[in-house]
């Protein structure tokens, strides 16, 4: 059996309890690299939708818990996103 653990400081700091619960989760399993690969798996596993999602993803990312880089082609487009999460 494995465990994970979460920082004391960073528990107490998140206030909204499902933004908790799905850091939690994200530290337990391997996050897929690319954003949207990662949203979709958050949608499925946790049967909510495409707007509560950005919202959890949004939070996590303000809080610097969730870090998200934006891959851009020499136009500026956005290729993909790709995530780390925070520790």
């Amino acid at each position: 059996m494995s465990h994970t653990t979460i920082r004391t400081e960073i528990a107490q700091s998140i206030k909204d309890i499902q933004s908790l619960g799905v850091y939690t989760y994200l530290l337990s399993i391997q996050v897929p690299p690319e954003l949207k690969n990662l949203k979709e798996h958050l949608q499925a596993h946790f049967f909510m939708g495409v707007e509560k999602t950005n919202r959890i993803v949004g939070y996590l990312e303000d809080k610097g818990l969730l870090k998200i880089d934006r891959i851009r082609n020499e136009k500026g487009h956005i290729l993909k996103f790709m995530v780390e999460i925070v520790r």
